[in-house]
Parts: structure tokens; C-alpha cells; sequence
């Protein structure tokens, strides 16, 4: 009964012929979407005037987005914040009494790009972020995606601050309002917590849509992107971005520019 209600069986052949064809039906829908989203970029780059040559140049990304709007902060999750701070303070302690001081401190953000091209892409992908605001972000919650790891290269920073000091360092950043259902150091114009501070997969985690973005610029090439939110299979807005091999944007929204 079980196995006619789910539609296959209980033999792994059966199990991995659905698990195919789930991912050959979600990637089929993803090159449906990308398809509307080129037609997209197509219609809207000839309503600014762009040459079919000049629009291909616009690399397209779907996005999630973020519609959450910003509420003050109950008091109970401040509570459950620094309760797991000190938590993790407690464990990274432990740690540190019982075992040696690694040679690479765990958890440092990823250094920012010297070169040109690479800057330019990492401002795309923190555009492409704003653009989002921080679907990925909500599951920070009351944790913020702090941890041990996060403590530990705290106190090999600075290893004569006491729990207090740390607990105030960190909640200092937290603004009057956030995002009603993500983490608590998620504002309405993007994290407020110090880069410096942030859990190490802050630094590291690019979602899907910026995967589409990543990696697609070859030196010498204008640094552009349209992006298109997505929501299940709706698809919605419509930006093309430009980065300057500065680091500054240049943008030409469909309502307004990202924040950066």
C-alpha cells in the first residue's frame, strides 16, 4: 500500500530511476524558466535600445526574493541569541583548555579579490544579494549561523576578552528593526553584523541563481547581469546591472537600483 501511494518500490534500481527523473523534470523546468527569462531580457533590453549583440553581454540569473518586511525585534529572541552565543562561548572554551591552537584560524572571512575582474564580480554577486535581500538569510533565525568554530577565531583574535565583552560586541549590531523571519542581524538593507563577525558560511554560500553568475566573466569583459526573481515557477521584475572594473556599480533598473 505504501509503496503504490509513493509510486515506486522499495528496490534501489526502482528508487534511483525516480530520483532521475525528478532531476531530469527540474532541470527541463529550469530551461523552461531560463528560456522566459531570455525572451524577457530580450523585450526589455529593446525597449532601452540595446542591440541583440550588446543584451547577450547581460548574463541572465534567476533569484529568489525575499518578501519579508522589517518589525522590531521581540525580546525573546534577543534572549535566545545571546543564550546561544554564550553557549557557543562555553563550548569554544572547552575546546581551547583541552586542545592545541591550530596553525590556520577556522572560520576567517574570505579575502576580498585584488584584481580587477574578480572584484567586479564579487560587487555582481553582492548585487545580485541585495536584489534577493537575503531569502537565504532567513534560516539564520535566532543562531545567525554562529557557532563553536565562530567563537573559537573570536577568542584567537582577541583572547584576553571575557564572555560579556563578546556577548556586547556582537549584539551591538543588531538594529532597531529586522526582517520579521530571518536572522536577527538581517536589516532591511542587508546584514548588520560585522563582516569580521559573520559565521564562516556567510563568506562562502552562494545560492543557485549567483552560481549562474559565478565564474562567467573572462578578464576583459563588461561584468553585467539581468536578473529576474523567481517563486516557485512565477517569475517576476527584471534589472540589468553593470559593475565597472572599479568596483563601483552601474545599474539600469526596472524600478530601483540594488543595494550594494
Amino acid at each position: 500500500m505504501a509503496q503504490r501511494a509513493r509510486g515506486y518500490c522499495d528496490k534501489a534500481l526502482c528508487r534511483e530511476e525516480v530520483l532521475r527523473r525528478n532531476r531530469e523534470q527540474e532541470a527541463a523546468r529550469r530551461a523552461a524558466l531560463l528560456a522566459t527569462v531570455l525572451r524577457r531580457r530580450e523585450r526589455a533590453a529593446a525597449q532601452r535600445g540595446m542591440s541583440r549583440v550588446e543584451q547577450a553581454t547581460y548574463t541572465a540569473a534567476l533569484l529568489p526574493h525575499n518578501t519579508d518586511r522589517a518589525s522590531k525585534l521581540p525580546a525573546r529572541r534577543l534572549a535566545a541569541h545571546e543564550a546561544h552565543l554564550r553557549a557557543c562561548l562555553a563550548d569554544a572554551r572547552q575546546y581551547l583548555a583541552t586542545a592545541p591552537v591550530p596553525e590556520i584560524v577556522a572560520g576567517a572571512p574570505v579575502p576580498a579579490p585584488t584584481t580587477a575582474a574578480p572584484r567586479a564580480e564579487a560587487q555582481l554577486l553582492l548585487a545580485g544579494c541585495a536584489a534577493c535581500r537575503g531569502q537565504c538569510c532567513r534560516e539564520g533565525r535566532d543562531h545567525a549561523f554562529l557557532s563553536e568554530d565562530s567563537m573559537l577565531a573570536y577568542l584567537r583574535r582577541f583572547p584576553a576578552a571575557d564572555d560579556d565583552a563578546i556577548v556586547a560586541h556582537h549584539m551591538q549590531h543588531i538594529g532597531a528593526q529586522t526582517m520579521t523571519h530571518g536572522c536577527v542581524y538581517q536589516g532591511e538593507r542587508g546584514c548588520t553584523l560585522a563582516p569580521d563577525l559573520r559565521a564562516d558560511i556567510c563568506h562562502r554560500f552562494h545560492c543557485t541563481g549567483l552560481m549562474m553568475l559565478k565564474g562567467q566573466f573572462a578578464a576583459g569583459d563588461p561584468v553585467r547581469a539581468y536578473l529576474v526573481h523567481r517563486r516557485g515557477e512565477r517569475l517576476s521584475g527584471g534589472r540589468f546591472i553593470e559593475i565597472a572594473t572599479t568596483g563601483a556599480p552601474e545599474t539600469s533598473a526596472e524600478g530601483s537600483a540594488p543595494q550594494v
